[in-house]
């Protein structure tokens, strides 16, 4: 994972993206390489790869937690399809994500609030993404009560959804990819640690060559 980190900040994004794609054969359900492979077809304009990539992951997982419970986490594949799905603008796309995630657990904030940014970036009535924000600050841990309000109370980020929104999802993302390699540094996307990713957090540059198909 680090190779891949260091391959990216210095710019060669083919090996990068090569590098996360022989970690994901071997480790399909490691939350770090697939959002950090994501992040980086999304900045190389690939949507349909990172859709693919998300998609391919949760065809997988229903036969390997059947053989390892827990190796491929759904939910948070899926908050992550849902994230490139918004970054589209397939609105309806992501909220279908987004209601799957919340009927799978009705105790995750993260598909609430997920959903409550897109309605509000839409432009729906407040009467529709309040009660949305107020639910999502409700189930979150104390640590994103106050980013969850902000958000609330903080300007219209449409089309593309808030990086703060974001920031804050894959923060706990990250978390549950750190209960599985417990002793490593916890990473978010594109090498950004745990405690980085607030809202204004800044990601490493991304500059250099494109990614091959």
């Amino acid at each position: 994972m680090l190779l891949a980190q260091v391959q990216q900040q210095t710019g060669d994004r083919e090996a990068a993206a090569q590098t996360y794609r022989t970690l994901i054969e071997k480790q399909p359900g490691n939350l770090k390489a697939l959002q950090s492979l994501a992040a980086l077809l999304m900045q190389e304009n690939r949507p349909t790869a990172a859709v693919s990539l998300l998609q391919d992951t949760l065809k997988l997982a229903p036969e390997a937690n059947q053989a390892e419970p827990g190796k491929i986490d759904e939910a948070a594949v899926k908050l992550m399809l849902g994230e490139v799905y918004t970054q589209q603008n397939r609105v309806d796309d992501a909220i279908k994500i987004y209601d799957e995630v919340q009927a799978e657990n009705a105790e995750d904030f993260r598909p609430v609030l997920a959903k409550a940014m897109v309605f509000k970036n839409q432009g729906r009535d407040a009467g529709e993404y309040d009660p949305l924000f107020e639910n999502a600050a409700a189930l979150a841990p104390d640590r994103y009560k106050d980013q969850i309000q902000q958000l609330a109370k903080g300007p219209v980020t449409a089309p593309v959804g808030s990086k703060a929104e974001a920031d804050v999802i894959k923060a706990t993302t990250a978390e549950k990819a750190a209960e599985k390699s417990s002793g490593e540094s916890v990473e978010g996307s594109a090498g950004q640690s745990v405690d980085a990713a607030t809202p204004g957090a800044e990601a490493p540059a991304d500059a250099g060559a494109p990614v091959s198909p």
